[in-house]
């Protein structure tokens, strides 16, 4: 479902860490520093194994917000800070889409 125009002013707007809860506890508790990009589909595997359905639920519905606002600076701010990584534009919509399509499986 796309975001309309006032949906997106106010999601830019308020745009917070507080709101990506779910993305960030991927970044910060499974894609740490010690695994590689190329890891990634053994990680969401991992993830949807260990975790409740709500939180793929949750982490889909975060990513699905984060593609359509297309925000790819803030979004590579915020794996930076919590994941420790610094990921160009492309590896971030790449590792968006893969986890979307991983948790919509």
């Amino acid at each position: 479902m796309p975001i309309s125009d006032k949906n997106y002013s106010f999601l830019r707007q308020y745009y917070k860490e507080e709101f990506l809860v779910y993305f960030r506890y991927f970044v910060e508790g499974y894609f740490v520093p010690g695994y590689g990009y190329d890891e990634l589909p053994r990680l969401i595997k991992e993830f949807r194994e260990k975790e409740p359905s709500s939180s793929s639920e949750g982490l889909a519905r975060e990513l699905i917000l984060i593609k359509e606002s297309g925000d790819w600076d803030y979004i590579q701010q915020f794996v930076r800070k919590h994941g420790m990584r610094l990921l160009n534009h492309e590896k971030l919509e790449k590792m968006v889409d893969m986890l979307i399509e991983s948790l919509s499986s």
